[in-house]
């Protein structure tokens, strides 16, 4: 089975490919990246004309899609939910891993997954862009490719993953553009993948304030209304999220007691578990950022010291995981054979894993605030 190359990632090391059944992610020593470079030249020349910004040289990961891929799934829409399913797969998980455990060697923003706008043309002869800003062709042999400078190029590896997550993610991405009319589910879904997309990205490379932030912050809520919109006729509202964050598996008693005020109107103040307080919480802070209210820090950082826009993205998570029914329980059948019982477990630990994770996350947001030496005076 041969490959075509779709696009060059400059921001990732992929150590291991991520595969879809048309699509996969690759890494600069999969040989099916190697054997475009032995058909094409000038592809070749453009993957090594590629540097960070203080010249040190990379070879950029690259998407690419078997050569028998149908039409229907080669457009800028599949394409991109490809990518927006990848990225969801990887970066809330690891953002919740960077609460827990300080770890932010993986990585934090989609813009890591950006695909370059420049590319070989068909025929191998010249390089061609094509964005909202800039429609070109150009010559190979000038071109200088960068990883974006306000970026570090990180390293992806199998258990950085989601694996879970993402299986599924791809089998709905399969049947979404499959040709024929998609069910609202399928819209919903990935146009809500596309929103988080948006949400993950950094808010600025540099000069970042807090409106930049409370933006962010504000596309998270679009992500989670966008997949619980019923469809034509009906609506989106805070209750219908409620409803999707409350029907997910919570494990730690903790994440489950409902112990937290939430608003709901001027004069109804209801008890409702973490994961509904948090969304309560970025609810109320994307009114204020966008409707010119008043807004300080306290709207994107919890008195843990633990920032909401990350704990939002590992919600959203938990409730996609929901929305496309992927549960943390695996069925043994008792007359199975060792072998088949002994990958059963091991696939009901690697579920768990990521849900594990993001319930820590929890925990530790809901700490009390850290004592200063202020507060002992």
């Amino acid at each position: 089975m041969s490959w075509n190359i779709l696009a060059a990632l400059p921001n990732i090391v992929v150590t291991d490919p991520i595969e879809g059944e048309q699509f996969s992610m690759i890494g600069s020593d999969d040989a099916r990246l190697s054997d475009n470079f032995a058909l094409q030249p000038n592809l070749k020349a453009f993957f090594r004309r590629f540097t960070n910004s203080h010249g040190v040289r990379i070879t950029p990961a690259a998407l690419v899609a078997r050569s028998d891929t149908p039409a229907e799934f080669l457009n800028s829409e599949a394409v991109s939910g490809f990518r927006d399913a990848v990225a969801a797969s990887i970066i809330p998980f690891a953002r919740a891993a960077a609460i827990t455990h300080r770890n932010y060697s993986r990585p934090m923003y989609s813009d890591s997954f950006d695909l370059y706008p420049w590319m070989v043309d068909r025929n191998g002869e010249h390089l061609i862009a094509n964005t909202p800003a800039v429609s070109a062709l150009h010559q190979i042999k000038g071109f200088r490719g960068l990883s974006s400078p306000g970026l570090s190029v990180v390293q992806i590896r199998d258990w950085d993953i989601d694996e879970a997550l993402l299986k599924v993610l791809l089998d709905w991405w399969r049947k979404r553009f499959s040709g024929g009319t998609p069910h609202w589910e399928q819209l919903a879904l990935f146009r809500s993948l596309n929103a988080a997309n948006a949400a993950m990205q950094m808010p600025q490379s540099a000069g970042a304030t807090i409106y930049d932030w409370g933006r962010s912050l504000s596309l998270w809520i679009s992500a989670f209304e966008i997949l619980v919109h019923p469809g034509p006729g009906g609506e989106a509202n805070r209750a219908k999220v409620f409803a999707l964050i409350e029907r997910g598996e919570w494990e730690r008693e903790a994440v489950r007691e409902k112990v937290h005020d939430v608003r709901l109107s001027k004069k109804s103040v209801v008890r409702k578990a973490f994961p509904s307080y948090l969304y309560a919480l970025a609810y109320q802070a994307r009114n204020n950022f966008l409707h010119g209210e008043p807004v300080g820090r306290e709207h994107l950082v919890l008195p843990s010291g633990q920032p909401v826009g990350f704990l939002v993205s590992a919600l959203y998570r938990n409730a996609i995981a929901t929305f496309v029914d992927l549960t943390a329980t695996v069925s043994i059948d008792g007359k199975a054979s060792v072998g088949a019982i002994a990958q059963a477990i091991s696939e009901m630990s690697d579920r768990r894993r990521v849900p594990r994770t993001v319930e820590d996350a929890f925990i530790k947001a809901m700490a009390p605030k850290p004592e200063t030496e202020d507060d002992d005076e």
